[in-house]
């Protein structure tokens, strides 16, 4: 049985800055349109990459640019 090789995780400062804003991942959620905390949840923990729209609705929300969200990508 093959096993699925493990995505490397994608470095972020969304948690701090979402902190730093005073938001819930719940909320956060909410704002982007999701119904459940669970993307915000993968996105923080760097196991899922947000597609550009994703990245420019979390600067929007953070107000920060996205490199600075992303620092290592930039």
């Amino acid at each position: 049985m093959k096993t699925k090789p493990r995505r490397a995780l994608v470095p972020n400062r969304l948690w701090q800055y979402r902190q730093r804003m005073g938001f819930s991942q719940r909320q956060v959620a909410a704002i982007l349109g999701y119904l459940s905390r669970h993307h915000v949840s993968e996105y923080e923990g760097g196991q899922k990459r947000p597609t550009l729209v994703t990245a420019l609705k979390f600067e929007i929300v953070y107000r920060v640019p996205v490199a600075f969200l992303y620092p290592e990508l930039y």
